[in-house]
């Protein structure tokens, strides 16, 4: 990816600005979003990496090297790195309930059953017992579910509609 990256630097005063954004969509983006959900629980110190990495290569982009990290994924329109995997995540998980995912992800994915009927149950998924924090609650298994839990119920209950996907593109990390 550095490659890809210098390549993009020695060019940025060249080409304009419209190519250079399409070139970090096109060739820069894929790196990062392939298997993230996979990576998303590695140290903190390769998470960081990984946001300095993207960093850079919005600077070349906007061949800006004083303006936040921040300004620059909105000038781009993107979130965070973080963001997206947990954006990721919530898809999946969304595509787990409507069957959509292949049997192995579903068997991830377990629906809480209730023994009352109470307001506001609906696709609420029960979390894993964990034995470990590194293994159990570091696990995507366990952290998937209690992403979607804490989802509001008016994004839950869109499970099966293309709306969902619009609502979890447009949370934030801290959401």
């Amino acid at each position: 990816m550095s490659v890809q990256i210098n390549a993009l630097n020695g060019l940025k005063n060249i080409l304009p600005l419209k190519t250079k954004e399409l070139l970090y969509h096109s060739f820069i983006l894929p790196n990062f979003y392939y298997c993230n959900q996979v990576w998303h629980h590695c140290r903190k110190r390769n998470t960081t990496k990984i946001e300095k990495v993207n960093e850079r290569a919005l600077r070349c982009v906007y061949n800006d090297k004083h303006a936040s990290y921040q300004h620059l994924l909105d000038r781009i329109r993107l979130p965070s790195m973080e963001s997206r995997r947990i954006q990721d995540m919530l898809l999946t998980v969304h595509n787990s309930i409507s069957n959509k995912a292949p049997q192995a992800i579903r068997n991830l994915i377990n629906l809480r059953s209730f023994k009352y009927n109470l307001r506001c149950q609906e696709y609420v998924l029960s979390l894993p017992k964990v034995n470990t924090t590194e293994y159990g609650l570091k696990s995507w298994r366990y952290f998937a579910a209690k992403k979607w839990n804490e989802l509001s119920n008016d994004i839950r209950i869109k499970v099966g509609t293309n709306e969902i996907v619009n609502r979890i593109r447009s949370l934030n990390s801290g959401d």
